[in-house]
């Protein structure tokens, strides 16, 4: 009894994976949502819709306030929200990155002097600070 009762156990917290997410990027989110805008589907089918998917990539700051013209009704945002809380830690879309390659080691070095160069300076103009606590009791 203990071992069916174990077994059953294992097989409900294993998740399938039919019933797992879809991966979506931010580009096909807006495809997305501008497929269902132009089916006029209402706040709730949006909603349910956003629910079956999730981001592959950071739906950025930019990228969510595009999106919000697409947007129906209040439930439809709270899933955007959702997914941007889900995909706050994963990289952003190729679009957002700098087109600009990271400089090279001996650049590096150079604005690594600078830095140190600025924070000797500045930290030896700064005001010598001193604070003294009081403490009365009545």
């Amino acid at each position: 009894m203990k071992r069916m009762t174990w077994i059953l156990v294992l097989l409900l917290s294993a998740t399938p994976t039919c019933f797992a997410n879809k991966p979506l990027t931010v580009q096909q989110l807006k495809d997305l949502l501008a497929s269902l805008q132009q089916s006029r589907k209402d706040d709730n089918e949006v909603s349910d819709a956003l629910m079956q998917y999730d981001l592959s990539e950071e739906l950025t700051n930019s990228a969510a306030e595009g999106l919000s013209t697409l947007i129906p009704g209040p439930h439809a945002g709270e899933e955007i929200e959702i997914l941007r809380g889900r995909s706050a830690f994963l990289a952003p879309p190729p679009t957002d990155l700098p087109a600009t390659p990271a400089p090279d080691a001996a650049a590096q070095k150079a604005m690594l002097g600078q830095a140190l160069n600025f924070a000797t300076k500045s930290f030896s103009q700064y005001p010598h600070l001193s604070v003294i606590k009081s403490t009365i009791r009545y």
